[in-house]
Order: C-alpha cells, then sequence, then structure tokens
C-alpha cells in the first residue's frame, strides 16, 4: 500500500511538472499574432527575424522601434540605409538627445525627420529610448497618408485613423493613450492598410502601386480580391464632399459593379466615421434584388427597388438622412458599403448600429466594396 502511494505521489509531481513545463513553453497568448504573421509574410513586419517568423508580440516599443518600423513599412529601408553616416549626422545634429539613439536605428530615424515622417517630441529632443504610444504611432501613419496631423488632431490621432476607416471604435479607443507593446503596433499597422490616404484610395493600394508589396501576395493574404465591387456616385467623386442638396432627405445616387456570382442580394449601409460621432448611421437598407446595380438620386422612401427594405438610422427614421454634422466640428467622413450577400432575404430588426449591422450579414457576405463621401457644415 505504501509503495502503492509513493508510486501515485510520484506520477503526480511528474504531471505537475509537465504542465508547468508546457505552459512555460506555449508561452503568453497575444490578440494578433495572425496579423503579425500576414505584415511580415507582405514585408512589412520583421519582429526579430525578417526571414523566420518570430513576432516577439510581448516587447514594449519605444519611439525608435515603432520609427523604424514604418520607414520599412512605407518601403523606404532601402532609400533611409542610402544616408551616409555625415548626412545622417547632419540631420539629427539638431536634437539634444541624439547620441541616445541605437546605432541601428540612426539611419531610419534620420529619413523619418528628413521626410517629416516625425518632427521630435520638442523642438531639441527625439526621445528615440521613449514608450510609443497609440495617438503618435497613428500621427506617423496618417503624416504618410498625406494628411496634415496638429496638436489638436495628435492627442486624438487612433480616433482620426478610424474615422479614415484604420480602426475600429474599440482599438481606437483601447490604443489611443497606449504605450504600445509591439502586439498593439501590429493591430494598428494591420488596421491601417485598410484605411484611406487624403486621395480616396485604400493604403494597401498604394503600397501596391509603389511596389513596396506585390498584388499577387496581397491577394494570397486576403487583403484584396482579383475582383472588389466598386462603389460610385454621379453626386461625387470617392473622398469628396457629399453635395448640399444631399443633407437632408434627398437620397444619393449609387452605383456597383464587380457584381461576384453567386449574389443573391444586396445590403446598404451609410454611416458617419468622424469619431465623435458614434457610427451614426445615416442610411441602411436589406434586400435588394439581385438584379439591381444602382439607386437614383432621391430613390430613398419614393423610388426603392421592390423587396428592399430601409432600416431606421440614428435619426428613427426608415429612411435616407443626410450628413449635418455639429458646426465647427471639422469635416466628417461617411463610408458607403455595398454587401453582395449569398441570401435573398435577411432579417433584421428595425433599429440596428453599423457594428451590429455588419456582425448580422457577416455569414452571407460573399464580398463587398465601398466609397466615402465628406461634409462639413458651414453654419
Amino acid at each position: 500500500m505504501k509503495k502503492s502511494k509513493i508510486i501515485l505521489t510520484v506520477m503526480s509531481v511528474i504531471l505537475c511538472m509537465m504542465f508547468t513545463i508546457n505552459g512555460v513553453l506555449a508561452g503568453p497568448v497575444y490578440s494578433y499574432t495572425e496579423q503579425a504573421k500576414t505584415l511580415h509574410d507582405l514585408g512589412l513586419y520583421d519582429g526579430v527575424d525578417a526571414l523566420v517568423f518570430k513576432p516577439d508580440l510581448g516587447t514594449s516599443v519605444d519611439r525608435e522601434t515603432g520609427i523604424t518600423l514604418l520607414v520599412k513599412m512605407f518601403g523606404k529601408k532601402e532609400e533611409a540605409l542610402k544616408l551616409s553616416e555625415p548626412v545622417v549626422n547632419n540631420i539629427l545634429a539638431k536634437y539634444g538627445d541624439q547620441k541616445q539613439i541605437s546605432q541601428w536605428a540612426r539611419n531610419y530615424i534620420a529619413y523619418a525627420v528628413k521626410s517629416n515622417m516625425v518632427t521630435g517630441d520638442a523642438a531639441n529632443n527625439i526621445s528615440p529610448k521613449s514608450p510609443m504610444d497609440g495617438r503618435s504611432y497613428a500621427t506617423i501613419l496618417l503624416r504618410n497618408m498625406g494628411y496634415t496631423v496638429d496638436g489638436q488632431t495628435w492627442s486624438k490621432a487612433a480616433f482620426v485613423l478610424q474615422e479614415k476607416g484604420g480602426l475600429t471604435e474599440a482599438e481606437a479607443n483601447t490604443f489611443n493613450a497606449k504605450n504600445l507593446i509591439k502586439d498593439d503596433l501590429v493591430a494598428i499597422s494591420y488596421g491601417a492598410l485598410s484605411a484611406h490616404d487624403n486621395s480616396g484610395s485604400l493604403l494597401i493600394n498604394k503600397l501596391i502601386n509603389e511596389q513596396v508589396v506585390t498584388k499577387q501576395k496581397a491577394l494570397e493574404v486576403g487583403l484584396i480580391t482579383e475582383s472588389q465591387m466598386i462603389v460610385s456616385s454621379a453626386a461625387f467623386d470617392n473622398g469628396q464632399p457629399i453635395p448640399d442638396k444631399n443633407s437632408s432627405g434627398i437620397s444619393i445616387p449609387l452605383k456597383w459593379s464587380n457584381i461576384p456570382e453567386g449574389t443573391k442580394s444586396f445590403a446598404l449601409m451609410m454611416y458617419d466615421l468622424h469619431p465623435t460621432a458614434g457610427e451614426w448611421v445615416h442610411w441602411q437598407v436589406i434586400n435588394i434584388p439581385a438584379n439591381i446595380n444602382s439607386l437614383p438620386e432621391g430613390a430613398s422612401q419614393e423610388a426603392m427597388p421592390e423587396g428592399a427594405v430601409e432600416l431606421m438610422n440614428s435619426y428613427g427614421l426608415k429612411a435616407y438622412k443626410g450628413p449635418q454634422p455639429p458646426y465647427r466640428s471639422g469635416v466628417h467622413e461617411y463610408k458607403i458599403i455595398i454587401y453582395a450577400l449569398n441570401t435573398d432575404k435577411v432579417d433584421m430588426k428595425t433599429t440596428m448600429s453599423y457594428s451590429s449591422f455588419e456582425r448580422a450579414l457577416k455569414p452571407y457576405i460573399i464580398k463587398q466594396g465601398s466609397m466615402i463621401g465628406t461634409y462639413e457644415s458651414k453654419q
């Protein structure tokens, strides 16, 4: 009996040790490992090894690390490394703490300063070892997408990136003022690929056009599709202002093309991307028949296709209601999305937020396309 107890005790100790070792070997689980692998495959994120995937997602991000990653992400690595040592030293000479910059990072930071990607924390400090927070990282991203970021915009830069389609509202809230670890940095970088730059193009398409990323690789990882749906309006171009006549109850004209095979119906969503708007919904429609690929101006409540259902918007109306942002709240961007669905009918509540609307549609979406319209209240 004693021998049996001793054996059982030894076995229990061994099992405990095995579970402990496995837990240590497995390590912590991070939220954005899959996205890190995608960025690594695209050549946009090295981790600790450009050739072998070792993402190092738990490491804190300082400014020199974040800046270096963004120079590489925008395809400027070769240009940065071509800067001679005298040129690098000359560019960085104005910063009192430039000697704190790690040797491996000096060319990247010099290039970022030279190209106005970064300006430093203060007139005479680059603060290379300071933590990189979300708003600072988002600011550099936005500048490289052609946007002007002033002091006021910097304080809410993650929300501006959300407005451009690069982050969810929850992610913007999480990351904006947070000191980043690499897992967070990956989340923001990956999300930014789906953001619109100041010309209305997606960042991933810009990187493809500049040959930073190959189209084939972007297709392989699912960031683009071979024949994305194209959404357009006869009233305004993508990224341009919505006409005043469509700022009340006269719905905008829309047209969509590159419709995927198997489409049985379409759904439509138009909502405000501005961080103060809380995803305010202006128009949402379900059960648009598959043989329809356009809506004329003023269609809402007047000339909607048979079977199409307009759900209640944030104004409490089952109709289109145009942009009427608060005076002096700046330019608001409105995202118009057309979803191609594999079902001819979707049952939904009459009142849906943008997030719940998209979640409800997710099982049926084959493809989708979008465009951006802008509006600023003049009084």
